[in-house]
């Protein structure tokens, strides 16, 4: 990828998982699962947030669905 004459090796978009006022746990899993499917690959998460339950939960659903393999 090439930006105002910068080449990039490699390009990654951030989901950030904070969220003001705060959203339930269910909303945050489903975001996730469709950033996901939007190609996401990297997740903003803390302790502070209280997101990193449901972004393991959005994790695992999407290994199970087949939309994120396992890299080995």
């Amino acid at each position: 990828m090439v930006v105002r004459g910068i080449t990039l090796s490699s390009c990654h978009l951030t989901m950030g998982t904070s969220s003001s006022p705060p959203v339930a746990p269910e909303t945050t899993k489903a975001a996730i699962i469709e950033a996901i499917k939007a190609g996401y690959r990297h997740f903003d998460t803390a302790f502070a947030y209280r997101t990193e339950q449901p972004l393991g939960e959005a994790i695992a659903e999407a290994l199970h669905l087949g939309l994120i393999k396992v890299q080995r």
